[in-house]
């Protein structure tokens, strides 16, 4: 009995580690760099949001519950990812300024 035991808590610990390095880690930065947006892919999809290194939003899980009963944002896998920079202008209606 106790070698059962003992070779369940070595299966549970082995999945914990291995659930742990499936999370994915991605930030999105503002020009500036002032605000930065986390967002971690694992077991959860969760983000949260850092204004000049400050903590503004604590990581949060974000998930949706369709008619079928199935979760999106549990155990989430991200496919594929794109690093990419983007340096754009555009006429603002109705806002303070004329160009963002």
């Amino acid at each position: 009995m106790k070698k059962i035991t003992v070779l369940l808590l070595a299966f549970l610990f082995c999945s914990f580690i291995l659930n742990a390095q499936k999370t994915k880690h991605f930030e999105v930065e503002s020009p500036d760099g002032a605000i930065i947006l986390k967002i971690d892919a694992g077991a959860k999809l969760e983000w949260s949001v850092q204004y000049k290194g400050k903590q503004i939003i604590v990581p949060s899980s974000v998930s949706m519950t369709l008619e079928t009963g199935e979760i999106l944002g549990d155990n989430a896998e991200i496919k594929t990812a794109d690093k990419e920079s983007i340096d754009t202008k555009f006429d603002a209606i109705n806002y303070r300024r004329k160009v963002v």
